[in-house]
């Protein structure tokens, strides 16, 4: 004979863990959209859905469910409020709810400031020239070696037009030399 099925609710609080901060923590599965997950009647369900469906009530069609504490895996009912996806999207802290709200981010997650001299794009996102550098200076210096020997075999298999470039690159020194006098 098959074993009893437990109700949900029992199934549904043992993966659960309370924390300091008022949160009801999903400690099973967390799916790749941060979401805690629930199996439920034969099929997967949103751990936060589901809670705040047992828990206060059913959710109105076309609504989301809003983590008030911004903690995606946060079941507790009284952080959740439905709320329509144009306020949902409103409410989040990604580029696309800033630009959404009107924000506008003046600086690079370094603290450089996007200016016009500063800032360049690059597949429809602003690019910082000062970290893109960094990051470029950082890269040669850990690969030093093997840039520099990369270079050293395309020019002895290359000879015409290494020296070409290297003529191309003296007159350029030049030019910049008499425009500095």
């Amino acid at each position: 004979m098959a074993p009893k099925k437990r109700p949900p609710i029992e199934r549904f609080a043992e993966k659960v863990n309370h924390v300091a901060s008022g949160c009801w923590e999903w400690t099973a599965y967390v799916g790749n959209s941060g979401y805690g997950r629930f199996w439920l009647d034969g099929k997967g369900a949103l751990a936060h859905r589901w809670s705040y469906e047992y828990h206060v009530a059913p959710i109105p069609e076309g609504l989301f469910i809003d983590h008030l504490c911004r903690n995606k895996v946060c079941v507790n009912p009284s952080h959740l409020e439905p709320v329509t996806p144009s306020e949902n999207v409103l409410r989040g802290n990604g580029p696309s709810a800033a630009a959404a709200r009107g924000d506008t981010i003046t600086h690079c997650p370094q603290g450089h400031e996007y200016t016009e001299e500063n800032t360049y794009m690059s597949g429809g996102s602003r690019v910082c020239r000062i970290c893109k550098r960094a990051n470029a200076r950082a890269h040669y210096e850990a690969n030093r070696d093997a840039i520099i020997e990369r270079s050293r075999q395309w020019a002895l298999s290359n000879p015409g037009r290494a020296r070409e470039l290297g003529r191309e690159g003296q007159r350029r020194y030049r030019e910049r030399n008499r425009e500095a006098v």
